[in-house]
C-alpha cells in the first residue's frame, strides 16, 4: 500500500514566472529515507524527455525545481514520475507529479483575415447582415483571457454615428443607420443630338464605393489585450436614383419634311402643319426603381424651319376626249396646282413635259391646255386611242432643285441634285419641286 506520505497532489504553476531561476516547486520525502539512504530522480516529458531540462530534482533532498518559465500555450500540463532508489533499486513506488499550468492573458486575440471583404446594397434595411469579422485567442477558453469582444473603432469616409454595428459577441457587422447611398454627388456630361447642334446635359452621379471599418477585438471580455483588423464594405448599387437633367431646358431646330431624322429623339414635323413644339422629357431606368424616387424632367423647345415642297395637283390624274379634228386654239383643261408653302410668296409655273408631237400647249401662268396643231388619231404617239402627255408643275422658291425624271406618275417622283436637262426649263436654279399630272388624250 503507497503511503500517504508519498502521495502528492497536482500542483498548480502560473506561467511566465519572473526569475530568478531555478524556482522550488516542491518536496517529496520517502517513507523510507530514515532506514535507507535514498537518493531521488524525476522522468518523463519536462525531466529526461523533451523539452529536458525543464524540471530538475535534488537527488538528496527531493526538492523539485523548476528551470525556466513555462508557457501554457506550449503545454498546459506536465506529468512527471518521481523515483525513489537506494542503490539504483526502487524502495518506493514511482508516484505521478502532475503540474498544472495555470494561464495569464500574455496573448492578445488574433484575427483570422488582416482584412475581412463584404457587400451590402445600398437598398438594404437596417439590420441587415454584412459581414462576420473572427478573431481567436491562445489563452485558456476556460477563462476571460480567451473571452473577445469586438467594436468598431473608426469608419472611413465618418458618417454622423456611424452607418454599421457590430454584435459584441458574434463579430457579426450590420446596417445601423438609414441612408446607405452609393451615389452621393453629381458629375454632369454633354453632347450634341445626332442631327442637330442642340446640347442635352445628363448628369450621373458620382460613387461611394466602399466603406472601411477599423474593428477591434478585445479579450478579458472586452478589457484585456487587443488587436484590429479592416472590414471592407462594397456598396452594391440598387436603382434608386433617377437620371438628372442639368439643364431643364433645350432647344432644336428641324428641317420639315425629313422624315425619321433623329432630333432629340423627336421625329421631323410639318412645318405648315405646325411651326413649333414644347415638349416635356421624362428620363427613367431601364431596370424599375427599388424605391419612390424623383423623376428628373427637361423642357425641348423643337422649332420646325421650312423646305420649299413642290405643287400638289387634284386631281393627280384627268382623262378627257377630244375630236382629232378639233380646231387649234381650242380648250382641253384647265389644270390647277397648289403649292403648300403657304408661308411663302411664291408662284405656281406650268409645263408641257412629254407632248412628243406637239398637238397641245399650256399657258404657264394658269395651267390652260388648249389644241396647238392639228391632232391626227392614226399617229404613231397614239396607243389604243390614248395620247399620254406628262404636266410640270414648279414654283419660283429659292432652294434645292427637286424634280421627276418624265415618269408617268406623281407616286415615282424622286430627289434629284438639279432638274434633268430634257426638262430644259429657263428658271431651271430656281426650280424646287415639280409635280407631275399624267393626262390621258382620246383621240377620235
Amino acid at each position: 500500500r503507497v503511503k500517504r506520505e508519498w502521495v502528492i497532489p497536482a500542483v498548480n504553476l502560473p506561467e511566465n514566472l519572473k526569475g530568478p531561476y531555478p524556482k522550488i516547486v516542491l518536496k517529496i520525502k520517502s517513507n523510507n529515507q530514515n532506514k535507507v539512504a535514498v537518493t531521488y530522480k524525476i522522468s518523463g516529458p519536462g525531466a529526461d524527455q523533451a523539452p529536458e531540462g525543464l524540471f530538475i530534482i535534488d537527488q538528496h533532498s527531493g526538492v523539485l525545481y523548476v528551470t525556466q518559465p513555462l508557457d501554457r500555450e506550449k503545454a498546459a500540463t506536465y506529468s512527471l514520475r518521481a523515483h525513489a532508489m537506494n542503490e539504483r533499486r526502487n524502495v518506493e513506488d514511482p508516484i505521478e507529479l502532475l503540474i498544472n499550468v495555470i494561464d495569464q492573458n500574455d496573448n492578445a486575440p488574433t484575427f483570422t483575415h488582416s482584412r475581412f471583404y463584404g457587400g451590402v446594397s445600398e437598398s438594404a434595411e437596417i439590420g441587415d447582415s454584412v459581414i462576420k469579422v473572427t478573431a481567436v485567442d491562445q489563452d485558456d477558453p476556460h477563462t476571460t483571457n480567451a473571452i473577445i469582444r469586438y467594436r468598431i473603432t473608426a469608419q472611413r469616409p465618418q458618417t454622423s454615428g456611424g452607418m454599421f454595428d457590430i454584435d459584441p459577441v458574434s463579430g457579426r457587422i450590420g446596417v445601423k443607420a438609414p441612408g446607405l447611398d452609393r451615389e452621393v454627388t453629381a458629375m454632369c456630361t454633354c453632347g450634341p443630338s445626332p442631327s442637330s447642334a442642340s446640347l442635352l446635359t445628363l448628369c450621373v452621379p458620382q460613387t461611394q464605393p466602399e466603406y472601411k471599418l477599423v474593428v477591434e477585438a478585445a479579450d478579458l471580455e472586452g478589457e484585456g489585450l487587443t488587436s484590429t483588423c479592416t472590414a471592407v464594405i462594397t456598396v452594391i448599387d440598387s436603382n434608386d436614383n433617377a437620371p438628372l437633367f442639368s439643364n431643364t431646358f433645350s432647344f432644336a431646330s428641324v428641317l420639315e419634311n425629313v422624315v425619321g431624322a433623329e432630333v432629340i429623339r423627336l421625329q421631323a414635323l410639318d412645318f405648315e402643319g405646325r411651326s413649333g413644339f414644347t415638349l416635356m422629357v421624362v428620363a427613367t431606368n431601364e431596370v424599375p426603381f427599388t424605391g419612390p424616387v424623383t423623376t428628373s424632367t427637361a423642357t425641348i423647345t423643337v422649332e420646325v424651319l421650312d423646305q420649299n415642297e413642290p405643287p400638289v395637283f387634284s386631281p393627280v390624274e384627268l382623262r378627257v376626249s377630244i375630236t382629232e379634228n378639233a380646231n387649234v386654239g381650242s380648250s382641253v383643261a384647265d389644270l390647277r396646282a397648289e403649292d403648300p408653302d403657304t408661308t411663302q410668296k411664291q408662284s405656281v409655273r406650268y409645263k408641257l413635259h412629254n407632248d412628243s408631237v406637239g398637238w397641245l400647249s399650256i399657258d404657264k401662268d394658269s395651267g390652260s391646255v388648249k389644241v396647238k396643231s392639228s391632232m391626227d388619231r392614226e399617229s404613231r404617239y397614239v396607243t389604243d386611242g390614248n395620247y399620254n402627255i406628262l404636266v410640270l408643275a414648279y414654283d419660283d422658291g429659292k432652294c434645292r432643285a427637286l424634280c421627276s425624271q418624265g415618269v408617268s406618275s406623281l407616286t415615282d417622283l424622286k430627289w434629284c441634285d438639279s432638274v434633268p436637262q430634257t426638262l430644259s426649263l429657263p428658271q431651271a436654279r430656281a426650280l424646287c419641286w415639280s409635280a407631275s399630272w399624267t393626262r390621258t388624250t382620246t383621240v377620235r
